[in-house]
């Protein structure tokens, strides 16, 4: 859902008994510097999927029914960064400063590290947290105030989506992301969990301009093409019309990264195409219907533009290597 985010903790790796213990200390005091209890009579089951962009702290967390407190002594630690909670699934809800909330799939709520009081899921479920200072919250919204009370907000489907686009880019990369890059990483994810929480209405000007939602908008453009680009009618007025934004904006976002709609629909419809032309599984296959199935509607030009780019003909690399590695 978000990339290849690294596996932190799973309880499942450990025997039922231990389960609860082990993430109490290890998970709950040392870890995140919050007293963990159990809610209902289910089994426990914790999965932690998280990675770490400069000061900025972003998990994924799957588990049954849990409650987390920071006491009075635990706050001592000094730690000030605010959690953007996102639910998934299920519901998540607290108490702190005096207010109560809680929350469902499809809203958003906050967490203050800095303040006492307890958050959980009395049904279990799946939750995204983006954690950052106050003064990287702060640069990217007007809206602190808002942020800080710990409302019930509804962000745009949209801003969720840039959100994820833009965490299964960094983690899809297959390597890791640079120290320096990370720094970058962790600003623009503020940025975009910023905007998701308060919307474009509250959000700043340099937020709605920023760096942040320019790369979120650019890998959602580009993940919407890799699930699109065989259906032979896709174009770039579909990409735009998914992101909300007009053709030409889209293209000089693209602009900006030396890419052009045409070319990259081109290549990964072409590129499809030699892969499966390569499998020997597809032998008895004709060439233009594999050439209809990548998403060309003219054998023709399909041939000229193969030929182009792979330097030989669809016939020609028919059967001759391993399709996995030509993807």
């Amino acid at each position: 859902m978000f990339g290849q985010l690294p596996i932190v903790f799973d309880s499942s790796a450990l025997a039922e008994r231990d389960r609860f213990a082990f993430a109490r200390e290890e998970y709950g005091r040392k870890a995140l510097k919050v007293d963990l209890e159990t809610l209902g009579e289910t089994p426990f089951r914790l999965r932690l999927r998280a990675a770490v962009y400069g000061d900025v702290r972003v998990a994924v967390i799957d588990s049954t029914p849990y409650r987390v407190a920071r006491t009075r002594p635990l706050i001592a630690d000094g730690d000030d960064r605010i959690g953007l909670v996102f639910p998934l699934a299920g519901s998540f809800g607290g108490e702190q400063k005096g207010r109560s909330v809680t929350v469902g799939r499809g809203e958003a709520t906050t967490m203050l590290a800095d303040r006492t009081g307890w958050f959980g899921t009395a049904t279990g479920g799946t939750f995204l947290t983006i954690r950052a200072s106050p003064e990287l919250i702060k640069s990217n919204s007007m809206d602190m105030k808002r942020i800080q009370t710990g409302v019930n907000v509804r962000p745009s489907r949209l801003a969720l989506n840039l959100i994820r686009s833009y965490l299964s880019t960094l983690n899809n990369s297959g390597s890791q992301v640079p120290p320096q890059l990370r720094e970058i990483a962790g600003r623009q994810l503020t940025e975009l969990a910023a905007y998701a929480f308060c919307g474009p209405e509250a959000a700043s000007r340099s937020s709605l301009e920023g760096e942040g939602l320019r790369a979120a908008r650019v890998a959602a453009a580009l993940q919407h093409m890799a699930e699109h680009f065989i259906d032979p009618g896709y174009d770039v007025r579909d990409c735009a019309g998914y992101l909300g934004i007009s053709v030409r904006y889209l293209q000089v976002l693209f602009e900006a990264g030396g890419i052009r709609f045409s070319e990259e629909l081109k290549r990964l419809r072409l590129e499809r195409a030699r892969s499966l032309l390569a499998d020997p599984l597809n032998a008895a296959l004709r060439v233009t219907d594999i050439a209809f199935d990548c998403g060309f509607s003219d054998i023709s030009h399909f041939n000229r533009q193969f030929r182009a780019r792979f330097g030989e003909s669809p016939t020609s690399v028919r059967g001759t290597s391993d399709a996995d590695s030509l993807v």
